[in-house]
């Protein structure tokens, strides 16, 4: 019974869709994809992220969760983004860039980061193991500390 029902529902939503012209739709002419602070698409109030401190550090409380040093007893809700940060995404990047792309994780509602493929970017072109490229190396700190200042955790 659940089956026909869903069947005919999705049959029902086809002929719909189907039914709307490419005459009614409008063009999309914004191609910047920053949220405004402050816009309906602005999560930074779900989850309010404070410059991380001493007493802000994470730690695990006694029950196994994430929670922050001065509250140990309060679980602390993390939503995670996934920073790819190599070749050719960290490349071309400076200070200014990275300060616009933390406030936008804020502004999407992350309070903690994961790094995928920094070793990429810090050997990239190396001949020796740990003879990290300066410049790579510089950047990478200064990402961390521009998401501890938005107040996300890595």
């Amino acid at each position: 019974m659940d089956i026909r029902r869903l069947a005919s529902s999705a049959l029902f939503i086809g002929l719909a869709v189907s039914g709307a012209g490419a005459e009614e739709w409008l063009p999309v002419k914004e191609n910047n994809l920053e949220i405004s602070a402050g816009s309906p698409l602005d999560f930074s109030g779900f989850l309010v992220n404070t410059p991380i401190e001493e007493k802000k550090r994470l730690i695990a409380n006694p029950y196994g969760r994430f929670a922050q040093a001065d509250k140990p007893g309060e679980a602390l809700r993390l939503q995670c983004a996934s920073i790819a940060w190599g070749p050719p995404s960290s490349g071309a990047v400076d200070r200014a860039f990275i300060d616009r792309y933390v406030r936008q994780l804020s502004l999407h509602g992350y309070n903690i980061a994961r790094f995928y493929f920094v070793d990429a970017d810090l050997m990239l072109g190396q001949a020796q193991d740990f003879d990290f490229r300066p410049e790579a190396l510089d950047r990478m700190r200064y990402l961390m500390a521009a998401l501890k200042r938005e107040g996300i955790y890595w």
